[in-house]
């Protein structure tokens, strides 16, 4: 298999998170959310950018672009030096054109054959649906949803095994998630903009196997 990089957008609860996952271990490529990147620094009292980020998130801020660069530069470079990995998933990075200029300058680096583009279409009124439905384990940070990805097991997450550690976000209302979505529209045309024919197209209203399958059938290694 050739050495590829895929990168997913997608409006928060279209599913782009799901399908990342099962990228990742089909065909063994680095699973990378700044989510988790951002939760892992976090709690990781040995990594150089420890104490910017907390300090970021104990003033109540969003952690910038320059942190991020750094942290996802590091990310990329170790994936460089370690061929365990056919590749890396970008889950939801880059957010806007700044950051896709950015990702596109650190792939250069490291003479990447391919990467591969797509898109997650799903209308807004599904999302908010979605999202309102969703909920997450607080140890892990699997999430689930109460229309079509429950727990296998009552109170038990499939992924860490944990009890009870089930919860909703507090940020997850309506209004919220409406404003969330302008902004991703409005980041994604510059985007689109950017990246031109590259992106391929993906209907994400469709139930999470299918897509999963339109996915695999778009990529060519």
């Amino acid at each position: 298999m050739t050495f590829a990089n895929i990168v997913l957008f997608g409006a928060p609860g279209s599913g782009k998170g799901t399908q990342s996952k099962k990228l990742a271990i089909e065909f063994n490529l680095l699973h990378l959310s700044t989510g988790d990147l951002l939760r892992e620094v976090k709690n990781d009292k040995s990594s150089p950018f420890f104490n910017e980020v907390n300090e970021k998130i104990s003033k109540g801020e969003l952690v910038n672009d320059e942190i991020l660069f750094k942290i996802v530069s590091s990310k990329i470079l170790e994936i460089k030096n370690d061929s365990k990995f056919n590749g890396i998933i970008f889950d939801g990075f880059p957010r806007n054109v700044n950051q896709a200029k950015f990702l596109d300058e650190e792939l250069g680096k490291i003479s990447q054959s391919k990467t591969f583009v797509f898109n997650f279409n799903i209308n807004p009124e599904s999302v908010v649906s979605r999202i309102l439905n969703r909920f997450t384990c607080s140890k892990c940070g699997e999430v689930y949803n109460k229309l079509n990805k429950m727990p296998h097991q009552l109170n038990t997450c499939d992924s860490c095994k944990a009890q009870n550690t089930f919860s909703d976000r507090v940020d997850d209302t309506e209004e919220v998630i409406k404003n969330r979505l302008q902004v991703f529209e409005k980041n994604m045309i510059e985007i689109k903009s950017f990246y031109k024919s590259h992106i391929i197209e993906i209907d994400a209203s469709l139930d999470p196997n299918s897509v999963y399958e339109i996915l695999k059938k778009s990529l060519k290694f």
